[in-house]
């Protein structure tokens, strides 16, 4: 697997690498530079890996809930995902001290943006549908290639975004979400 310092921070996509298994590979052309695999078919524990590491993410609580963060096989959390009440925002915070912004735009429909604690962008995530399983265009700006919190902001992004996709599934197949818009439904 190459690294995301190998490769162009401008042609990068999220797809299915297995439907069944809920695995998704982030691709620059038929490289793969990171991996998301959900352990489970309907639970929120996920493994991610790039640059020969791995973390977990998982959902926790409700209204609104928490995405933990840990190194595989740790019981501390190094990072928490912790998103407004709709989730149309979210603050991200390391252990380390270092935070960051996730935000919707809104304008743009379809397009999530992970930015410094300043709102400086920093990565760009931009799906065409909300349909579970799409590609998701990422973008890395030239200045997050520089944070030793990359990688782990790239698997998160995509975390979130497939949690907010399983709850649109959700929705189509008669859930409790029924009338929310997707672009701010609440993680189930």
């Amino acid at each position: 697997m190459k690294t995301l310092y190998e490769v162009d921070g401008a042609g990068l996509q999220w797809e299915v690498s297995d439907e069944n298994k809920r695995t998704f590979a982030l691709r620059a052309g038929n490289e793969t530079v990171a991996t998301l695999a959900f352990q489970k078919s309907w639970g929120t524990l996920a493994v991610g890996e790039t640059e020969g590491r791995q973390w977990t993410f998982k959902r926790v609580g409700f209204l609104p809930p928490t995405i933990t963060v840990r190194a595989a096989g740790s019981e501390e959390n190094i990072a928490e995902f912790k998103p407004d009440r709709i989730g149309s925002s979210a603050e991200v915070e390391f252990a380390s001290g270092s935070r960051f912004q996730w935000c919707h735009d809104k304008e743009q429909g379809h397009e999530w943006t992970m930015a410094s604690a300043e709102g400086a962008p920093l990565l760009h995530f931009k799906a065409h549908t909300w349909l579970y399983g799409e590609p998701i265009q990422l973008e890395i700006e030239p200045a997050a290639r520089e944070l030793p919190e990359l990688p782990l902001l790239l698997l998160l992004g995509e975390y979130f975004l497939m949690l907010i996709s399983a709850s649109q599934l959700g929705v189509m197949l008669g859930g409790v979400f029924v009338g929310v818009d997707p672009a701010v439904m609440p993680m189930v």
